[in-house]
């Protein structure tokens, strides 16, 4: 598996945001921020967010794509839709209950022109754990299955946060 990248490319209001590699939580913090950019200084009219390059996503990853699902159906009122072409993947986002909440195609997009790749920053651990934590929130409001299976995780994140709030005091 290969260290993931995460680039995106524009046209108008028109965004597509390309992940390739392993997708993981160390890509959150930056990808947390550039969406907080995206959403605070353009007005979308759609993303398309493309994993047919990814080799895997852990689910704080799959957090912030379902914040992006979030930002648009408030803005939009449509769904975003997720292109997808590797079967363990999409069966990843199907037990999450994305098919819910994205629109998940399995064809492939011609190669991206003009793209810009995401600059991976060290975050801190608070960005880190912050970041974390929301995702796993947002996965969780997707449905009652996902309630149930991140609640622990959840949990253990909030106390975490909480005993390092309480030492830095």
């Amino acid at each position: 598996m290969s260290q993931g990248h995460i680039c995106y490319a524009s046209h108008d209001d028109h965004y597509v945001l390309k992940f390739t590699g392993e997708i993981r939580c160390q890509l959150g913090c930056t990808f947390d921020r550039f969406l907080d950019e995206l959403f605070n200084q353009v007005k979308l009219a759609k993303i398309v967010l493309d994993l047919s390059e990814a080799e895997m996503i852990d689910s704080t990853c799959l957090g912030l794509l379902a914040r992006v699902a979030n930002k648009m159906r408030e803005t939009t009122n449509q769904k975003t839709t997720i292109i997808s072409t590797k079967a363990d993947i999409n069966q990843v986002l199907e037990s999450i209950g994305f098919d819910q909440v994205f629109n998940i195609s399995t064809q492939p997009l011609p190669p991206l022109e003009g793209e810009t790749c995401l600059t991976i920053n060290e975050s801190d651990t608070s960005c880190m754990a912050d970041t974390v934590l929301s995702a796993h929130r947002l996965l969780s409001e997707i449905n009652e299955e996902n309630r149930e299976v991140f609640h622990d995780v959840i949990e253990t994140l909030e106390s975490e946060l909480e005993k390092d709030a309480q030492s830095e005091k």
